[in-house]
């Protein structure tokens, strides 16, 4: 059984609600003898209302006949008083919003979509706010999106310069780990749809972590995606194959960026020499840029041939998204 409330304490209730508002509680009215209807008055400087009940039914200014929250009403109860309070409080507090945290943001982006609107959250901007009209369930949607250094820019000279900093960005990323380039893929992108039931305004701290490959399986591994408070959530896990051959590119440039400068400067050398009259010392720095070349040469085959391999066992699982989907 519900409740049964007082006239003094439905009255209480409503003025805790209206603290902090410009709100007043003008008059209140309950008939018992005719289902235990309510009218409540309240008003602020610049808006009034009027909330009346009917059986299942509560209103909101008559005039209107706008239904705030018809058909709650179970049969046998004295549940009138508690959804009275729960319409006077979503009509004059705030429109409830839900503020979303992304902890220790990592590279690459996060798409949160609430209805029609949407945030991107990064690293330099971690936190999204969504307002909605009115409590209910909604649907909230957090969509992975890996970084990607690739883009085409027409005009030649942006471009030429593009290409060097990216070029020494794949070379100092090649030094920090050489010959691991796999490690930086995202072989995998999560999506998650996730169930808010919104009463109040919510905070959501959401945990993600990236798929990382696992040395020993020498494979990758999925990604992850959580929030807390915890909500019922839908997860599925795309493949993302294209950042393999991606990052052994990336890995391949930064290669022939290092030993650019190396195979120009010897390469000069020899020439200077050679025109000199210095056999020597031009076979010397000579053969230093061939053994520079054949180095850069060997490595990108052998890398290549990783990739195949490691394509090979990542294609080799056969990935179907539509059962990959999972039910938290």
């Amino acid at each position: 059984m519900a409740k049964i409330f007082s006239d003094e304490e439905i009255k209480s209730l409503i003025n805790q609600i209206l603290e902090g508002t410009d709100f007043k509680l003008i008059s209140f009215e309950r008939n018992h003898e005719m289902f235990g209807n309510m009218i409540v008055n309240i008003q602020s400087e610049k808006e009034k209302y009027t909330f009346s009940t009917d059986r299942g039914d509560i209103w909101c200014n008559d005039n209107d006949r706008h239904s705030i929250h018809a058909g709650y009403h179970n049969a046998g109860q004295d549940d009138t008083p508690t959804y009275l309070i729960k319409a006077i409080k979503n009509t004059v507090l705030p429109n409830p919003n839900i503020r979303i945290t992304w902890e220790e943001p990592v590279a690459g982006s996060l798409r949160i979509r609430l209805g029609y609107e949407e945030w991107l959250l990064d690293t330099a901007s971690s936190q999204a706010e969504f307002t909605v009209d009115k409590p209910g369930k909604y649907s909230l949607e957090v969509i992975e999106e890996p970084l990607n250094w690739h883009v085409r820019i027409p005009n030649v000279g942006i471009s030429l310069i593009y290409r060097i900093i990216y070029g020494v960005i794949c070379a100092l990323n090649a030094m920090g780990s050489p010959g691991k380039w796999e490690k930086d893929v995202r072989a995998y992108v999560v999506k998650g749809r996730f169930e808010v039931e919104l009463i109040d305004s919510l905070e959501l701290v959401i945990d993600h972590k990236p798929s990382e490959y696992l040395e020993e399986q020498k494979d990758w591994g999925y990604p992850s995606l959580d929030v807390t408070p915890a909500l019922k959530a839908e997860i599925q896990f795309d493949q993302n194959a294209l950042d393999i051959s991606s990052k052994l590119n990336d890995y391949i440039v930064g290669l022939r960026t290092i030993a650019a400068p190396g195979i120009i400067f010897f390469c000069f050398i020899a020439l200077k020499a050679m025109f000199s009259g210095a056999g020597a010392v031009a076979i010397t720095f000579g053969v230093l840029t061939v053994g520079i070349i054949a180095a850069v040469i060997g490595t990108t085959r052998s890398q290549r041939k990783k990739c195949r391999r490691l394509y090979g066992i990542f294609m080799a699982k056969n990935i179907d998204t539509s059962e990959n989907a999972i039910e938290q």
